[in-house]
């Protein structure tokens, strides 16, 4: 009898998985001129949301997750058409086009998080671009509100970072800084990203 359920073991186990994988869900979202659609959704842990590109040059970009969950930045135009996340942490995943913001947003949210955790984790720290003053130069504004890594940097449309502007552990305060852009880039659509602990917040920057 215990030979047979030994034998039997492997067999329960690969049906546990089959089962788990085929009630993941992909679900789809559409990037048009200044629109997701839809653009919020609640949807399993394990199931997989995919943005298809139609019109336009966006990006699917994280802009407040849940603590644990990978980050993502992609670009959706004629040359990438799609992008796929699978989602597998509890909380709400909110993600951005960086070209348009701030009118092209949207969340998705896994059930099961502890009520208001989502919130915790958004205002550990604000973050904030203030206009660049010159050509050359980029001012911030943020607050942290305890001890942690911070990784502010500069990135490309397509994603490419360009240059880093801070990277430290820094103590609870507000903080008020610039920092000149190294190189000399052409006119255009770029973005800065603040990554402080597991949560990233992205501004938009308009070089012209």
């Amino acid at each position: 009898m215990k030979r047979t359920l030994y034998h039997l073991l492997p067999f329960v186990i690969f049906l546990l998985f089959a089962s788990s994988f085929a009630k993941a869900v992909t679900h789809t979202i559409t990037a048009t001129d200044f629109q997701f659609t839809p653009d919020t959704m609640t949807i399993a842990a394990g199931d997989t949301v995919t943005w298809l590109w139609e019109s336009g040059i966006h990006t699917t970009t994280a802009n407040g997750i849940p603590v644990g969950a990978a980050q993502w930045n992609a670009l959706l135009d004629s040359a990438h058409t799609s992008f796929s996340y699978v989602a597998t942490v509890p909380g709400v995943y909110h993600y951005i086009s960086v070209p348009d913001l701030p009118a092209m947003t949207g969340t998705f949210t896994i059930p099961g998080a502890v009520v208001g955790i989502a919130d915790a984790y958004l205002s550990s720290f604000t973050f904030d671009l203030v206009s660049n003053l010159v050509h050359s130069e980029v001012a911030i504004t943020f607050t942290m509100h305890s001890t942690t890594s911070v990784d502010v940097a500069l990135y490309n449309i397509s994603g490419m970072r360009l240059q880093t502007f801070l990277k430290e552990t820094m103590p609870a305060g507000n903080y008020h800084d610039s920092f000149s852009i190294s190189a000399i880039l052409p006119a255009g659509m770029y973005f800065v990203r603040m990554q402080s602990g597991a949560m990233a917040v992205t501004r938009r920057l308009v070089i012209q």
